[in-house]
């Protein structure tokens, strides 16, 4: 094999090797930090991408569901609900903002959302689960009023 033809295949495959790595987001990079246990990187990451790019959804949608989890409501709910607002026929971020409102004890602010996830996908099963546990949180509450009201 001739060393000059190794050599332009070799830096071919440098090239389209960069080229690859350049097109990956920051939010795929905030994804690796992640799935590597870097919370706090990924989330000053997404911090960073949010406030760069303040249109762009996907990285609200993953930073407040970071925010749902670390239990930062208010945050969780404000970055959930833009993206819901820039992206509102995402199944995706309807869920996640009525995952949040549900997490954060607010059952009843999770119906619209979750409703809305599954009207625009009917077979997304996180939804339907989302939507359901919230049903039943609400349902629980009103046996816990019904309880407390017959025990006046």
């Amino acid at each position: 094999m001739n060393v000059r033809a190794l050599s332009v295949g070799c830096s071919a495959v440098l090239l389209l090797a960069g080229l690859l790595a350049a097109q990956r987001s920051p939010v795929e990079d905030a994804w690796d930090l992640l799935r590597r246990g870097e919370r706090a990187r990924a989330i000053a990451l997404l911090e960073d991408i949010v406030k760069k790019t303040p249109s762009d959804a996907g990285a609200r949608l993953l930073l407040g569901s970071v925010c749902m989890e670390e239990g930062r409501r208010e945050e969780a709910i404000a970055q959930l609900t833009e993206a819901v607002r820039l992206q509102p026929e995402s199944a995706e971020a309807q869920n996640a903002l009525g995952e949040a409102y549900t997490a954060f004890d607010d059952p009843r602010a999770a119906l619209a959302p979750l409703q809305r996830a599954v009207a625009l996908q009917p077979d997304f099963t996180t939804a339907l689960v989302n939507l359901g546990a919230a049903l039943l949180r609400l349902g629980e509450r009103s046996e816990e009023h019904t309880s407390e009201l017959q025990s006046h």
